[in-house]
């Protein structure tokens, strides 16, 4: 019978990945809450590039918890895009010219989109607009009756466009 570090050792070889057993010290970007408890409980807030699933019961809590991650998202991807058109606009006036043409495309797309994905039709505005939230600041898409897959393939493209920093969907 082979050891633990046997066996682990041989996952290594046959998966062909040395750093298997490293845990990773930067768990990457997040979104924060606005709870500074819910930020603490989750190191922070929602990962970025990642999955979160809120579930439980009813009235819950949980599409006022994505509104709030929203807001923050808003807040957030508002000041990256600044920093961003920042920086560009200083390397152009430096007299890098080649960073016009992304300047003026990056000015064009503007901040990192948020897609709301409504299936209930329950999304409210004036409770949005409670969470901080002003219309037009996030996409709300409230999907006709279609098929789940046709739904999560419509988002699959939509995220490939690389124009969006957070979906949200909301059953």
């Amino acid at each position: 019978m082979a050891t633990y570090k046997e066996i682990i050792a041989k996952l290594v070889k046959d998966w062909d990945c040395p750093d298997m057993m490293q845990a990773q010290k930067d768990n990457g970007a997040k979104i924060p809450f606005s709870s500074p408890l819910l930020n603490y409980a989750t190191h922070g807030g929602v990962p970025r590039n990642g999955i979160t699933e809120f579930h439980g019961v009813n009235g819950g809590g949980k599409s006022t918890t994505s509104l709030d991650v929203c807001h923050n998202a808003c807040i957030l991807f508002q000041q990256e895009f600044e920093e961003e058109v920042s920086d560009l606009r200083n390397k152009v006036a430096a007299g890098k010219k080649e960073f016009a043409g992304p300047l003026e495309d990056l000015i064009d797309r503007g901040p990192k989109k948020i897609l709301y994905v409504d299936l209930e039709h329950s999304f409210d505005y004036t409770w949005a607009g409670k969470m901080g939230i002003v219309e037009g600041d996030i996409d709300v898409m409230q999907p006709p009756n279609v098929a789940a897959e046709t739904i999560l393939q419509s988002v699959q493209n939509l995220i490939e466009t690389d124009e969006l920093g957070l979906v949200v969907l909301d059953s």
